[in-house]
């Protein structure tokens, strides 16, 4: 292996006999380099071309024309062939910068991982999502089944709506608001809650809006608009309320239309929706019947005033019969429309159940994991794909 061609380098100033000027520091074994003097007679050139005998003296007395002289010197290096302590720097440099780059890919993997959620808290938070799951369908079978066998449901039977059509919509309500999955929504928070502690919603980096500027200057345009006597500002919300700020979670709070806020969007749909509806057809029914019982009584006795040999036993049973009919007929009705209810809630509160679990189910998967960006990656890859040309050409020098 042939010796190395510079042992080491030094930023110190050279002896005055060593500054002259000559080219004798080629034949000595080593050549002293004042860098400062160097790097200070490039500025004066830079700055003026008219000192360019100032550079001269001062790059001559630096001796790095002494080390250019010796790194363009053809006794070292033969024509066409790079020289070997230029190949020897380009190598280092080429190494030092492959081992950075490693350590920068290595600093960045780790910070990724640290930032990502571990596999064993996304297995555990599985796992209390499935058993949510099953006490939220058994929540759902055992609550609305005792929420149509209650007294309170009974109380609009069809027999009783002539009394209580004006509760209907008090009632129905009632029914959603203790029954309807009042335990999956209260757990559903603490799951969601939950993912958040663990790192699933939360922004990699957020950004809040920077309000002390602002506010300093807002606060100083105030003191220089007050005046010895003047009368005090008019007070305003900020002043007593807190600005608030934007959340650092990636899903709308205010939506409650997203998964997290699905039982409670669906019961607020409902409440809005479909009880209104069962109030009007409640009062609609109890209309026509009350309007069928008087047409019949009134049919009835116009036959038995129109008819004298008509008896009030005759009479009377075609008013039971008017009457018999119209009574069947909100029976018919008023049953059937409580029960389209109750299903139309059991089968909303399984879709709302499924569409939260899957939202949950789905974050759980793919959320979590603080990923590279395309354009970090693109950039690593350029950087080694420069680095390994680099490697080949000055391999191919010779």
């Amino acid at each position: 292996m042939s010796k190395p061609l510079i042992k080491a380098c030094f930023v110190l100033p050279g002896p005055a006999e060593s500054r002259s000027g000559n080219n004798d520091g080629l034949q000595s074994s080593h050549a002293p380099v004042d860098i400062g003097l160097a790097d200070a007679a490039i500025t004066e050139l830079r700055r003026s071309s008219s000192r360019s005998v100032l550079y001269e003296q001062l790059w001559f007395r630096s001796g790095a024309a002494t080390a250019l002289d010796w790194v363009l010197s053809r006794n070292v290096a033969t024509e066409g062939a790079a020289h070997p302590a230029v190949k020897d720097l380009v190598r280092s440099l080429l190494e030092d910068t492959t081992v950075r780059l490693e350590k920068v890919e290595a600093s960045r993997h780790r910070a990724h991982v640290s930032m990502s959620v571990s596999n064993e808290r996304r297995q555990d938070l599985q796992r209390s999502l499935a058993s949510w799951a099953e006490r939220a369908h058994t929540e759902l079978r055992m609550r609305l089944d005792l929420a149509f066998e209650s007294e309170r449901w009974r109380r609009i039977s069809w027999w009783k709506l002539p009394f209580r059509v004006d509760d209907v919509e008090m009632i129905a309500s009632g029914v959603l608001e203790r029954y309807w999955l009042n335990e999956a929504e209260k757990e559903i928070i603490w799951m969601v809650g939950r993912m958040e502690e663990a790192g699933f919603f939360m922004d990699p980096d957020p950004k809040f809006p920077s309000t002390s500027d602002t506010g300093r200057s807002s606060f100083d345009a105030l003191i220089a608009s007050r005046r010895l006597g003047s009368a005090p500002p008019a007070p305003r919300m900020i002043d007593v309320a807190p600005e608030r700020r934007e959340s650092t979670t990636r899903f709308d709070r205010s939506e409650a239309g997203s998964w997290p806020f699905r039982i409670l969007a669906v019961r607020m749909a409902l409440r809005d929706g479909t009880v209104p509806n069962l109030q009007a057809l409640a009062q609609s029914l109890l209309l026509q019947s009350l309007s069928s019982a008087a047409a019949t009584t009134a049919f009835t006795a116009l036959i038995y005033i129109s008819y004298s040999g008509t008896t009030l036993y005759e009479a009377g049973a075609v008013a039971a019969l008017g009457l018999s009919w119209t009574l069947r007929h909100l029976q018919k009705k008023w049953e059937a429309a409580r029960s389209s209810w109750a299903s139309e809630v059991q089968e909303v509160a399984r879709k709302a159940l499924k569409d939260t679990e899957d939202g949950l189910a789905g974050t759980l998967a793919k959320e979590g994991q603080v990923r590279e960006s395309a354009e970090e990656h693109e950039q690593r890859f350029r950087a080694k794909v420069l680095l390994a040309r680099a490697s080949q050409e000055l391999n191919n020098l010779s």
